[in-house]
């Protein structure tokens, strides 16, 4: 139906007395015209540019921990690992802070710009990066650069797909979100490999040119939906979707877990080193394990299970498991254990980057506004990462060979997160039936 038949006599002067009202109206109408097509060619390209959104951006972040220990044991080992966790803490804080600015700006409809402007500026980072020899310069080309060109792009990766999907919604979201996996796999291995034949620049700048060619396929191939960019102006911060209880709740649990959701990814090198005196090669593979099993857990857990369970559910299942492997780590004393412990971990946690933007779409009536709403709650949930990781570095004493009160501080932040998801089903069920 078109919008001409939908309101036939209204008139479109926005001088006209309701005018606004008409054209807010009108607006609705295109956005609950928009039928999700949940297949066909251009809904899996949308699939695989979110793939390489979450490729370049969450794959290179989960790989900080082989740049952390050739930062500390090579470039600069006169700094204390906590140091050195800030450069990636301030990386991944921008990456999520970001999206308080590029959430509004593709509800906006300028996507395709963000994923330009994005990918640009994290691919300088990165080869400016390669060239760097000190703290600072690391600071501002792996810390700034790729931090902010990783948060201009990386809410178009969460907020396109579930307007191209409904009942294929979990899977291809999913989907999508396992290129930060096989990204944590992938980019650890090519540094590994190359840098003892090449030096430290010039496999940096091989990630470079990866990163270039995989950010690429988003700028060529990401389309937005039809009625994105048609709603009213939006300003950046809209503090009145925080009246939605469930809403603000889910905002609390991604704020609360992503403080202790990345203690492993950041310490558990150091601690298969310090702890386990486990060789160069076992202590460089658990990043791309741990990886590898984000990836299997985004899939099962994510795609399948979510799909049955509803996403708020998985999120609490994932949230707990997260939370009771990372409190399990503690007693891990073998490297075999280790292992079992990264990849298990690695499954759940993956689980819990998959399932928590998919619980704020599922939650969101106007399909116009996921854009900011997803952009202020991971905007808020950058503060918790830029306080986990080297919060948890200064609970880590090599001197002793105690990691306990970071590996504690971990499981517990991810049980409260849980909490937080457990109490926003209780509010939603409770809303469910007195409206029943």
């Amino acid at each position: 139906m078109s919008q001409a038949s939908i309101y036939p006599e209204e008139p479109t002067s926005p001088s006209s007395p309701g005018g606004s009202n008409i054209t807010e109206k009108k607006n609705q109408a295109q956005s609950a015209a928009w039928v999700p097509p949940n297949r066909g060619l251009r809904a899996w390209l949308q699939v695989l540019g979110a793939f390489c959104l979450y490729f370049g951006t969450w794959g290179i972040i989960q790989a900080f921990g082989v740049f952390e220990a050739y930062y500390k044991l090579r470039l600069l080992p006169t700094y204390s690992t906590s140091d050195i966790a800030w450069i990636g803490s301030l990386q991944s804080f921008l990456m999520m802070f970001i999206g308080i600015l590029s959430g509004p700006l593709y509800d906006k409809g300028h996507m395709h710009a963000l994923n330009c402007f994005g990918t640009a500026l994290l691919v300088l980072g990165i080869m400016t990066m390669s060239a760097a020899t000190t703290y600072w310069q690391l600071m501002l080309s792996q810390g700034v650069a790729v931090g902010i060109g990783s948060g201009l792009v990386f809410t178009n990766s969460l907020a396109v797909v579930p307007a191209y999907f409904t009942s294929r919604r979990a899977m291809a979201m999913a989907l999508a979100s396992l290129g930060s996996g096989i990204g944590g796999v992938i980019y650890p291995i090519v540094f590994h490999e190359l840098q003892p034949k090449i030096g430290f620049g010039w496999a940096v700048r091989i990630m470079g040119f990866i990163s270039l060619v995989v950010m690429s396929v988003p700028c060529l191939v990401m389309r937005k939906p039809s009625f994105v960019g048609q709603g009213p102006t939006r300003s950046l911060v809209d503090l009145s979707h925080f009246r939605d209880p469930v809403y603000s709740l889910l905002t609390s649990a991604s704020v609360v877990g992503i403080v202790g959701l990345f203690v492993p990814f950041y310490v558990v090198q150091l601690f298969a080193q310090v702890k386990l005196n486990a060789d160069a090669t076992i202590m460089f593979y658990l990043i791309p394990i741990l990886n590898a099993g984000s990836t299997v857990g985004r899939l099962l857990m994510g795609g399948g299970l979510a799909t049955y369970l509803g996403p708020i559910n998985m999120f609490l299942v994932a949230g707990m498991l997260s939370g009771i492997t990372c409190l399990a780590w503690i007693s891990v004393t073998t490297i075999r254990e280790c292992i079992a412990f990264a990849f298990f971990y690695g499954f759940t946690s993956g689980a819990v980057l998959s399932v928590s933007p998919l619980s704020l779409a599922s939650i969101t009536k106007d399909p116009r506004q996921l854009g900011t709403r997803i952009g202020m709650s991971f905007g808020l949930g950058a503060f918790g990462l830029l306080a986990g990781n080297p919060s948890a570095g200064a609970l880590v004493n090599t001197g002793t060979k105690s990691f306990v009160k970071a590996q504690v501080f971990g499981g517990v932040f991810l049980l409260a997160a849980g909490a937080f998801v457990a109490a926003a089903i209780v509010v939603q069920t409770l809303r469910k039936r007195g409206s029943s």
